[in-house]
């Protein structure tokens, strides 16, 4: 469990907290995309569910009138697998937002390293840049 700065007020807080203690503001932000996967998760769930009831209600006519019936073994097939379906999709959506956490969390940790490191040290201190490979060196 690390510590992390609130956004707003600046306090040092758990990064395990979704809300500051002393504000209230939000520390987590969410991700678009599980927001959007928990939405479609959501209306998939209600259309299969609809579609079902339409799908296996059956008009029979008759010689003495129309009846209407309901399969409901094949409802229930339908819904189970749409609820197990929507319900992977609900998870992977919650799997995005952890991972996005993780990783906000992971540079907010790295940018408090290197501004500590950077204190100690002073100027002697040089961030790390991605290294080039220089083709004029190997080939001679």
């Amino acid at each position: 469990m690390a510590m992390i700065n609130c956004p707003k007020c600046n306090k040092e807080v758990s990064d395990q907290e979704k809300r500051c203690p002393d504000c209230g503001a939000y520390l987590v932000e969410t991700n678009s995309i599980s927001t959007l996967c928990k939405f479609a998760a959501v209306l998939i769930f209600i259309a299969a569910f609809i579609g079902t009831i339409i799908v296996c209600t059956t008009e029979t006519f008759a010689y003495y009138g129309n009846t209407t019936e309901f399969n409901w073994t094949t409802a229930w097939i339908a819904w189970g697998i749409s609820f197990v379906l929507c319900l992977l999709l609900f998870a992977s959506g919650e799997i995005i937002n952890q991972l996005a956490i993780s990783n906000s969390n992971a540079i907010k940790k790295r940018q408090q390293n290197e501004q500590i490191i950077h204190d100690l040290m002073g100027d002697q201190y040089e961030e790390e840049t991605p290294s080039t490979f220089d083709v004029d060196e190997f080939v001679q």
